[in-house]
């Protein structure tokens, strides 16, 4: 039934409605910006079309449409499948505990920037040691067949470790190669830098006043009136939030010395406090400033690369060396190239960058990248070419690596398609994978390898982000979720956001 136009334009009935979802909202504890979801848009519009008509129950929610919505993402899984022969996958896995005690193990698919939820694995009463994983593991992979498979990308617990070193050195599964997830990575290297004692004193002082000015109610009300706003709290194991946490000082900094000498501040009925006297002489001080602003100028590189690595979809191998190598360029410039502090950080930073590296795509997806190509050409150099080599055995069959061989020096030597000037210009634009697609023609097999190999994603912050939508669904009030009802709610609440943000 199509509603009448008086009905439609009568801004009466539109307030009706409004205030009709706007209670269900507000009494559900639902975010007003909620109503902005796509889904929620096109169940009111069908519900404007249909007219009258009976509206679901609880028990047919949570019933037989959850049941049509997983299978809608399991036929939907299907076609995703279809890239998986020319781009590959990267299969990802991370563990979680929930408020009863329930342990998870879940796994999610990423193929050309597109990700999948794909099954959960109940690890209650297990031992999660290096045996029971990768028992787990192997039955994910056989059951997306280790054809597709080009990488395995979990955190660096020694536990995932050693269970995917196993699982690689079989014979069947020699093609695959474990990556450390780069966001943990960059991560600890954050963390190593912040151990030195010319960044741990400015990083200590700046929690000491964060700590004093959080410790009063109407101080920390003072403290937002006069600066303006919140100092952004630091995470015990997100070191990328020391960085946010010391920049947000550094946001503030003329509103602070503003408020040092108001007399909002000298009057303070805390002025006699040890911690009102340290915060008045850092906040007040130009070295405390200009120590802050150096701390920020070494770690901003690093958390740069961090926030790439974390992106849910875009964090390819070849993207995130090239923020890697900025990384490191930004620390060499802000530091010096022969200061001592540059070579101790790098001391840190350099073995972790070797970790990743070692035994995995990154270095040969950087050599296949276009905009590296054309600006460095790694091609050219030992280290590089070796890799890229090594990558080429390892992802090819024997007759396929060999002419994908003798297809370097075309891509080296930039002949034919890679001679030309549109796939140097639009080497900087285009994804690498559509670059070798538009440009690699006339060399299949390398071109099947760099496809392969440039768009695998290097973390697995889309696994780790998926705890969240556990957290939403497994609460304190719904802590009776059987596992198997759990694994569909939440494999449909994930893939239905990731499907949204496609579209």
């Amino acid at each position: 039934m199509q509603p009448k136009i008086s009905s439609a334009l009568d801004p009466n009935s539109r307030d009706a409605l409004g205030l009709a979802w706007s209670k269900f909202f507000h009494a559900n504890d639902i975010a007003g910006r909620k109503a902005d979801c796509p889904y929620f848009r096109v169940a009111v519009k069908i519900t404007q079309q249909l007219g009258p008509a009976p509206i679901p129950t609880a028990k047919e929610i949570d019933g037989k449409y959850l049941e049509a919505n997983y299978d809608e993402a399991t036929s939907f899984l299907q076609k995703f499948k279809q890239d998986w022969k020319n781009f590959g996958v990267t299969l990802m896995c991370d563990s979680w505990t929930g408020p009863t005690g329930m342990s998870l193990i879940n796994f999610m698919v990423y193929c050309n920037t597109r990700m999948f939820f794909l099954n959960t694995i109940d690890a209650s009463g297990q031992t999660q040691n290096s045996d029971f994983i990768y028992r787990e593991i192997d039955k994910v992979v056989e059951e997306i067949g280790h054809e597709h498979i080009v990488q395995i990308v979990t955190d660096n617990g020694s536990n995932y470790k050693k269970a995917c070193k196993t699982l690689i050195e079989e014979p069947k599964y020699s093609h695959i190669v474990w990556q450390p997830c780069a966001a943990h990575t960059v991560n600890i290297m954050l963390k190593d830098i912040a151990k030195f004692p010319e960044v741990d004193v400015i990083v200590k002082s700046a929690k000491t006043i964060c700590r004093f000015l959080h410790k009063h109610n109407n101080l920390h009300d003072n403290m937002k009136k006069n600066i303006g706003g919140e100092l952004i709290r630091p995470n015990a194991t997100r070191f990328g939030t020391v960085f946010m946490f010391l920049e947000s000082y550094h946001l503030k900094k003329d509103k602070f010395r503003e408020w040092m000498v108001s007399t909002d501040w000298k009057e303070c009925q805390w002025r006699y406090e040890p911690g009102y006297v340290f915060a008045e002489e850092c906040l007040s001080s130009n070295v405390w400033w200009n120590t802050l602003e150096w701390v920020l100028g070494s770690l901003r590189p690093l958390y740069k690369a961090m926030r790439y690595a974390d992106t849910q979809k875009q964090c390819t191998l070849s993207g995130f060396k090239k923020s890697m190598m900025l990384a490191i360029q930004g620390m060499e410039a802000h530091l010096g190239p022969t200061s001592r502090l540059y070579l101790s950080f790098m001391c840190k930073v350099g073995k972790r960058i070797e970790a990743m590296e070692e035994d995995t795509f990154m270095v040969a997806a950087a050599v296949l990248d276009p905009y590296t190509h054309y600006k460095l050409n790694l091609c050219n150099h030992t280290d590089y070419a070796t890799s890229l080599t090594d990558a080429i055995a390892k992802i090819l069959d024997p007759k396929s690596a060999l002419s994908a061989i003798d297809d370097v020096s075309k891509f080296r030597e930039c002949q034919g398609r890679f001679g030309t000037r549109l796939a140097e210009e639009v080497a900087a634009r285009m994804e690498p994978t559509q670059w070798w697609f538009q440009f690699g023609g006339d060399v299949p097999a390398l071109q099947k390898c760099a496809m392969r190999i440039c768009s695998q994603c290097v973390s697995s912050s889309g696994c780790e982000r998926n705890w969240s939508a556990f957290a939403l669904v497994h609460t304190k009030q719904r802590n009776r979720l059987l596992y198997d009802k759990l694994h569909k709610l939440v494999s449909v609440c994930y893939n239905l956001k990731i499907r949204a943000e496609e579209d």
